[in-house]
């Protein structure tokens, strides 16, 4: 198959774009004019020019594809606006240049801060997104699911995906390093996949078919913060020192920062039944021993 994927720079889409070459598949990627392709390229995607914003080179982009895999999204905007506009706004750009092609599938990689916290540790039964980036997740995945009967569509929600090569979770690995670990104050536990689990779900919804409009969590399992510090403590080879973040100061950087909204919240829960049922798909890699990869990772990159 021939699959297009936007967000192909990125760490997980570039993990994407050699898996699928390595399946035998043909990869395309939409890419800016000032991204740096290098490494993708050199993998054997097709780097083809577009805009998500304005629309413009994604017909081309579109030509002869059978798949499309939406990966790309903003969560480290200045404004609310912005994070809108990149999140919701591009996804349905995107859904509009798709609309009349005989697609096989689009597969639109969201959040599990679309679906939002759970508060008594249960996986939450209604979608209840706490931060701005959670509400512009869930406002690109009802973009998806409207035109679901028009489109094959599948939509994705992971939970914390880490890993060698992420640069979200680099700033605790690094404190861990120097023998500190920050938890927030409310936090109870928190769902973790390792990126090649993640990848590994997204390859079952491109390569198998299946119904049009499922929504599936991403996740390995949830790590409670009281086994936290033993996992990160192993990973590090490193005595930590706890510190919470008083629930009090994370709602007051609320005001400032939007992650601080689910970074406030007791528990994020990520229910991947719908998975194992629809795909047979089971992580392969236990955070205990991908915690220990990833730091070794960040250690020989020298990032910590």
């Amino acid at each position: 198959m021939r699959v297009l994927i936007t967000g192909a720079t990125g760490f997980l889409g570039t993990r994407l774009v050699a898996r699928l070459i390595d399946a035998g598949h043909e990869v395309c990627a939409v890419v800016r004019a000032s991204s740096r392709t290098e490494l993708i390229a050199g993998l054997g995607a097709d780097c083809r020019v577009a805009s998500l914003v304005t629309g413009e080179g994604l017909a081309h982009a579109l030509r002869d594809v059978d798949v499309v895999v939406h990966a790309a999204g903003g969560g480290r905007n200045r404004t609310t606006a912005q994070m809108y506009a990149d999140n919701r706004d591009t996804t349905q750009c995107l859904l509009d240049a798709c609309a009349g092609l005989p697609l096989k599938r689009f597969v639109h990689v969201s959040s599990l801060a679309a679906t939002g916290p759970s508060q008594d540790g249960a996986a939450p039964a209604d979608r209840a997104p706490t931060s701005h980036y959670g509400r512009s997740k869930a406002a690109a995945e009802d973009a998806v699911l409207a035109v679901a009967e028009q489109l094959p569509v599948t939509i994705l929600r992971p939970c914390a995906v880490y890993g060698p090569g992420d640069v979200a979770m680099a700033p605790l690995f690094k404190l861990a390093g120097k023998g500190w670990l920050l938890l927030p104050g409310p936090g109870q536990g928190t769902a973790f996949v390792h990126v090649q689990d993640c990848i590994s779900a997204l390859m079952a919804t491109i390569e198998q078919d299946h119904p049009s409009g499922r929504v599936y969590g991403v996740a390995e399992r949830t790590v409670r913060n009281v086994e936290l510090p033993e996992i990160m403590a192993t990973a590090t080879g490193s005595t930590l020192r706890v510190v919470r973040i008083p629930g009090l100061l994370l709602r007051f950087l609320g005001l400032f920062w939007d992650k601080a909204a689910d970074l406030s919240q007791p528990w994020w829960i990520c229910e991947s039944a719908g998975l194992r049922d629809d795909f047979g798909w089971e992580p392969q890699v236990p955070v205990e021993v991908g915690f220990v990869e990833t730091m070794a990772w960040y250690r020989e990159e020298g990032w910590v």
